[in-house]
């Protein structure tokens, strides 16, 4: 019970953290994503709540792991070191909420305020059951496969400690830590298979199991929960990436598919081997199908270092892989900024500044609504504490923020994740294993394990072992690359892929620890992130993003049919555009239609706020440059305009759509909409239709005195700028006749109040654009036009007058050709997409066929167990009899019934402590002196255990049986003479020894 409190309080405390250092997930979402109406369907939860709890479960085991440690040194007994130390953290971690909470609540109602002034037109994610059903059957679907893979290969039964034959020699040494922290009592740490030499492996993970253990969990759920929770955490994250990369739900599912099953060429190499020897295809599938050993074409492959074995072995793997995602998708908002900002730069001179020379290069933004600082200070906080949760990861997660850094602005932020790190690295190094050069020599040693390698080896090994992953990966980040070129988009998809391969190519050219196999560690770590590229690529296949033809398409929105301009939204304040979107924003002007004045209920928005809040990119006084100086010469030269306040208007008044409740308020209302949907059209340069015109028109010429279709005869043979420009002439002089004729006249008919007004009804305005000076009353629209395609462009002052006193040119309209249908007609679209779900079908076979076999090899390689059993009295009696820190000298153990009782042994399996970083030569010359009994001499024997602190000897019948070489034996009738008896257990015939 106590267990699962600590796992709740694991995750309460990350989620508030993260809650704070990422208040606007949203605003987060559009920064990483090409396509705002994308993460219309993306959860803000999907990053919070996987975040948060990775977040917990490695700050709160960290600030625990530390406090028991300097208890330690005060406090002498152990079991009341570790109950301090848990109630101290859970004191510390409950203030730690709390306090998160009331900041959190501080900050969303700033927010809300800010929402209320309308400065900022990101709209919250609004619940959708279609969503959560998906959602929650991928995650579930994840969690069961997870759940499955741990405890299949470490569970118990009975009393029996069952381990899976492929897992069992990575879970013994894991084991033992567990133990030693849930049983025992192992401050200050040291590697339980090899006692006295401190720690050089991350072992923080399992100080949390350990703790698990202590509060009550068996060991295997101990192991397991953890392990599974990271798995499902950093699943989640890869398919939230993949969602952020393609716009498209169904990468989500397919991302954790293709971790589970893997890509590689070996199951063909398998079926080529059996169609060889004359099998048919059926016969080799099921005999692939009922294999127990893992097929091996290169090097190690008989290992299963790249097989879904390698996650029930490095059960902390997933959590380092964790780090990496949610630190990737916190930076990723930086690296598509400063291509924003070199699109912007106008010259290559203008680029190179933007690239390095500028302020935004390096540090970050004013006001920045993505809140940079409490970002990093996350990120940060991660680095600290993940170098003893996986150290491997740290160095992946590092060479991949180096590539981002390069392509990113704020670069700063960057060098203060990276100073964390190799800080924090060095202290606990120096704590905890006597130096960062006991555990980390990095060498150049290209090639990885092949040997005298070339391009051409490399490749090959790399196809056979990747499969068609990275060739995919590559055609997508092209394909994105080629696309967002063409669109003048930031290409940060591109240069994320290729920072995603920063870790592959680190493991073939150096070498960071004794054992050149371990880099397999950064390959896979790349391997995962490019799996991301390749569920988008399939995702978009699913469904092509192409636009197919509407019936009565004639001038659809952008294919992408945004919410908010993505790009717009980093750099300049953008405006919601969509049906769905419950208003929009429509300043108003300070005089109404009938000439009376507004009364304002409420202050006006400050468009300095709006401008720092709206939009991703809030300082915007580097990309006004020239242009903003131009247009504020043009607007000091026009008439003084109307002071605007902003005005949230209901969507069906917005697009046309007229909601009356008497027909006297008929005639104002169609007016309200059609100046609204008027204002609209014009400021973002969208034609109103061609039947629209021809029915104004129509009117027009029918009201017009014959003269004046004489003049319109005239003006339209000008040129359209000459003619654009007399018809501002022209409304401007008629503007001042019309108010000196207007003042002696008194008409109070609505009709005449509305001429008698010289200040246009609405207003529509978009932030940081220049205003438009006056909008004319249109009239009422036919319905399949009122819904308006907005889109964000540059923005162009228009005038016009009331009906009755327009200049006879503005009334001229040009022919409007048929704007031209976008999109496939819907049975080319159909086939297409037909081709392309059968061509995504057809490519996941490749994709998974090799793990789907290596699923089926893990299954019946574990289908018998190695057991221990938890229940003997040998374990029982060391735990009962013993102290924490007492050393064993035993046999060269493995998995065996004593590491259960969390006791460290002087040397235990070799190959375990050698591959940790230990010095195991020393080691075993020594060890074979000892069990000799230091060639008979007892107190020779005795002065060195002393030393060592080695108080107890294990004769175990495992000591008889081995062969240590060159006439060396375990000298049993020796220590029966010379040590004193402390126990004996008949039934498993074992003896245990006091030495002193």
């Amino acid at each position: 019970m106590f267990g699962i409190l600590y796992l709740l309080l694991c995750a309460a405390f990350g989620i508030a953290f993260v809650g704070l250092a990422v208040p606007d997930v949203r605003r987060l979402y559009i920064a990483c994503s090409p396509s705002a109406k994308a993460i219309t369907h993306i959860p803000n939860t999907l990053f919070t709540v996987p975040a948060g709890i990775i977040t917990g479960m490695m700050c709160v085991p960290f600030f625990n792991y530390y406090v028991t440690l300097g208890l330690s040194y005060i406090v002498d007994e152990g079991e009341l070191c570790k109950k301090i130390g848990v109630l101290i953290t859970f004191a510390f971690f409950l203030w730690m909420i709390l306090t998160c909470l009331i900041l959190i609540n501080r900050k969303r109602v700033k927010r809300e305020a800010l929402k209320a002034s309308g400065a900022t037109a990101i709209e919250d994610y609004k619940f959708n059951i279609a969503d959560s059903i998906f959602y929650g059957l991928v995650i579930l679907a994840i969690t069961i496969t997870s759940a499955y893979l741990m405890f299949y290969t470490y569970r118990m039964e009975g009393t029996e400690l069952l381990n899976g034959y492929s897992t069992f020699s990575d879970l013994s040494p894991h084991t033992a830590m567990v133990s030693s922290f849930g049983k025992g009592f192992n401050f200050p740490t040291q590697y339980m298979h090899f006692s006295g030499n401190g720690i050089r492996y991350h072992f923080l993970f399992y100080f949390l199991a350990g703790t698990l253990q202590y509060l009550g969990l068996p060991i295997d759920y101990a192991l397991n929960m953890p392990s599974i929770i990271s798995m499902v955490c950093a699943l989640v994250l890869l398919g939230l990436l993949a969602i952020l990369l393609s716009s498209r739900r169904a990468s989500f599912l397919i991302a954790p598919i293709l971790v589970f099953f893997r890509s590689s060429l070996n199951v063909f190499f398998h079926i080529s081997e059996y169609l060889k020897n004359g099998s048919t295809l059926v016969q080799a599938v099921k005999e692939i199908s009922a294999s127990s050993t893992w097929y091996a074409k290169t090097d190690y492959d008989n290992w299963g270092i790249w097989a879904i074995n390698v996650y029930p072995n490095q059960r902390h793997l997933m959590l380092g892989i964790s780090v990496i995602l949610i630190l990737v998708i916190l930076f990723l908002p930086f690296v598509r900024r400063l291509g924003i900002a070199l699109s912007r730069a106008g010259s290559f001179g203008g680029g190179i500044k933007a690239f390095i020379a500028s302020k935004n290069a390096w540090l970050t933004r004013s006001e920045d609504p993505l809140y940079p600082v409490s970002i990093t200070i996350l990120a940060c906080v991660l680095a600290i504490v993940m170098p003893y949760f996986h150290g491997s990861c740290l160095i992946a997660l590092l060479l991949v923020l180096f590539g981002m850094a390069v392509f990113s602005e704020s670069r700063l932020l960057y060098a203060a994740v990276a100073v964390c790190a190799v800080v924090s690295s060095f202290i606990q190094t120096t704590v905890f294993s006597g130096g960062y050069q006991n555990v980390v020599s990095l060498a150049f040693d290209p090639g990885f394990i092949l040997e005298n390698p070339t391009f051409y080896s490399l490749a090959r090994y790399l196809f056979i072992v990747t499969g068609f992953t990275l060739i995919l990966g590559f055609i997508f980040a092209a394909t994105t690359l080629v696309v967002d070129i063409v669109r003048k988009k930031p290409v940060y998809r591109f240069l994320l892929f290729l920072c995603t391969l920063n870790p592959l190519i680190f493991a073939f050219i150096f070498k960071v620890s004794l054992e050149m196999l371990a880099n397999h560690k950064f390959i896979q770590v790349s391997l995962i992130l490019v799996d991301a590229f390749v569920a988008a690529l399939i995702g978009n296949l699913l469904y092509i993003p192409i636009k197919r033809r509407k019936k009565d398409d004639s001038a659809d929105s952008s294919d992408e049919e945004d919410i908010i301009d993505v790009e717009v939204a980093d750099s300049e304040p953008a405006v919601a555009a969509a049906v769905s979107v419950a208003g929009v924003r429509t300043p108003e002007v300070s005089i109404s239609a009938f000439g009376e004045s507004l009364e304002e209920t409420e202050e006006a928005p400050k468009i300095e706020v709006i401008e720092a809040h709206t939009g991703i990119d809030a300082d915007l006084s580097e990309f006004s440059g020239d242009k903003a100086e131009e247009k504020t010469e043009e607007k000091s030269e026009e008439e003084k305009e109307p002071e605007i306040v902003e005005e949230v208007i209901p969507t069906e008044l917005l697009f046309g759509d007229s909601k009356t409740d008497s027909e006297s308020d008929e005639d104002d209302e169609d007016a309200e909409a059609k100046a609204g949907v008027a204002a609209l059209a014009a400021l973002f340069g969208d034609d109103i239709d061609k039947k629209e015109e021809e029915t104004e028109e129509a009117k027009s010429e029918e009201d017009k005195p014959a003269e004046d279709k004489t003049e319109e005869s005239e003006e339209t043979e000008k040129p359209a700028d000459e003619t654009e420009t007399e018809e501002s002439v022209e409304s401007e002089e008629d503007d001042k006749s019309e108010a000196s004729e207007e003042s002696d006249k008194t008409d109070d008919s609505d009709k005449g109040i509305k001429e008698s007004t010289s200040e246009p009804a609405h207003l529509s305005v978009r932030p940081g654009s220049v205003a438009l000076a006056e909008i004319k009353f249109g009239e009422e629209e036919p319905e399949e036009d009122a819904n308006v395609s907005v889109e964000s462009g540059e923005e162009e002052e228009t005038k016009s007058d009331s009906d009755d006193t327009i200049a006879a040119a503005a009334l001229k309209h040009e022919p409007v050709k048929p704007a031209k249908k976008k999109g496939l007609s819907f049975p080319a679209w159909m086939a297409l997409e037909v081709a392309a779900v059968i061509l995504a079908v057809a490519l996941m076979l490749p994709l998974t066929a090799t793990g789907v076999s290596e699923w089926a090899t893990y299954i019946n390689l574990n289908s018998t167990p190695l057991s221990v059993d938890t229940a003997s009295p040998v374990t029982k009696w060391i735990i009962e009899n013993t102290d924490p820190s007492d050393v064993f000298l035993t046999p060269e153990w493995s998995m065996n019934r004593f590491i259960l009782a969390g006791r460290p042994m002087y040397y235990g399996w070799p190959y375990y402590a050698w591959s940790a970083g230990h010095d195991t030569y020393t080691r075993d010359t020594i060890y074979l002196w000892l069990i000799t009994g230091c060639g008979g001499d007892i107190d020779e024997f005795t002065r060195y255990c002393k030393e060592r602190g080695i108080r107890y000897l294990i004769a175990d019948p495992e000591f008889e049986q081995a062969d240590f070489g060159n006439g060396i034996y375990f000298n049993k009738k020796f220590f029966e003479e010379n040590l004193t008896h402390a126990a004996y257990f008949a039934e498993e015939n074992t003896t245990i020894y006091r030495i002193y």
